[in-house]
């Protein structure tokens, strides 16, 4: 997944023009009549999007511009999660898991992702990808996380 972003296409005159767009949009974009190119390119779309914008008043003869949408890629690790470890951990042991990701613009913001099962209790990723906490309950837990890039 990659962050939210928009882009808006302007036009000017004595009457307002209506916007359309030719060429394939990564899946989670959208574009507007208004000139609104905006929405957060679904996982797998990475890639360069050739795309052709044009501008009319119903007047004068449409502008046309060109562009290249690109989607960059990212990648996701998790170094030190226990999923199927031999470690035993106890309640009270301290936890601490690193998340890294590559690609993208840094710098990289993680959250919990919307719909994700609730984290328990004082467990949460940062912004820097990190979790830990000292654990209350005993039990396996699975969720959801994500990271967004620095938009450009």
């Amino acid at each position: 997944m990659g962050a939210a972003g928009s882009f808006a296409a302007i036009g000017s005159g004595t009457r307002a023009p209506t916007f359309s767009e030719s060429g394939a949009l990564p899946t989670g974009v959208t574009f507007a009549p208004d000139g609104q190119l905006s929405g957060i390119p679904g996982a797998g779309s990475a890639g360069t999007y050739p795309i052709t914008i044009t501008a009319s008043n119903g007047v004068l003869s449409a502008a046309v511009q060109s562009f290249s949408l690109v989607v960059n890629a990212m990648g996701v690790t998790a170094t030190s999660l226990l999923n199927g470890s031999p470690y035993t951990r106890t309640l009270k042991d301290t936890y601490e898991a690193i998340l890294t990701a590559s690609g993208g613009n840094p710098p990289y913001k993680w959250s919990l992702a919307s719909g994700s099962t609730p984290l328990p209790p004082g467990l949460k990723p940062n912004a820097k990808g990190v979790l830990s906490c000292e654990p209350t309950t005993a039990g396996t837990l699975s969720f959801v996380g994500q990271v967004v890039g620095k938009k450009t």
